[in-house]
């Protein structure tokens, strides 16, 4: 599954953009704000994460996408919106290149995304949690329509080991 906005496309990713996640992700301006993927982040870690948005792919509802530039088809980030059947609670996750921040390429991209989460998933609430330094994805998501919720000590901080997170939830 594609979708396509202004000045991205969102689709799943494939073996020739390891070597993009691998630069994206060994930055640690990038890194230090995630909680997922390894840091330093090596190739087989990129094919890892291929192999498994692929077979997210396979399935009719993906949830993992690779954002990429549309002029270039040059893959600059990724974002994802993850069930819990359990709650059902969504979660939002992104990452960007440091080269393509503060252009609003993750609003673009988190956009429609939302949209897909609502229409296609049938997702009524999505949550997204920040660490509270973390200015730019608060910025983002506010501006989204995404409210804060609660402070909380996080289960999974991010990699600069700062134990609060801001959850900030959309209801849609």
């Amino acid at each position: 599954m594609r979708m396509k906005t202004k000045r991205l496309e969102l689709g799943p990713v494939t073996m020739d953009d390891k070597d993009d996640l691998v630069e994206i992700l060994n930055n640690w301006q990038v890194s230090q704000w995630l909680i997922a993927p390894p840091f330093p982040y090596k190739q087989r870690d990129a094919i890892d994460w291929i192999l498994k948005v692929r077979k997210d792919h396979e399935k009719l509802s993906p949830e993992h996408f690779g954002i990429y530039l549309r002029d270039e088809a040059k893959l600059i980030g990724a974002v994802s919106i993850d069930s819990n059947v359990k709650n059902g609670v969504w979660t939002l996750g992104y990452f960007l290149g440091q080269l393509y921040w503060g252009k609003g390429y993750v609003f673009e991209a988190i956009e429609p995304l939302i949209t897909y989460a609502r229409d296609h998933l049938h997702a009524n609430r999505i949550v997204a949690t920040v660490d509270q330094e973390n200015l730019r994805s608060t910025t983002v998501l506010k501006k989204l329509g995404f409210k804060y919720e609660a402070a909380r000590e996080g289960k999974y901080p991010s990699r600069r080991q700062g134990n609060l997170v801001d959850d900030y939830i959309i209801d849609l």
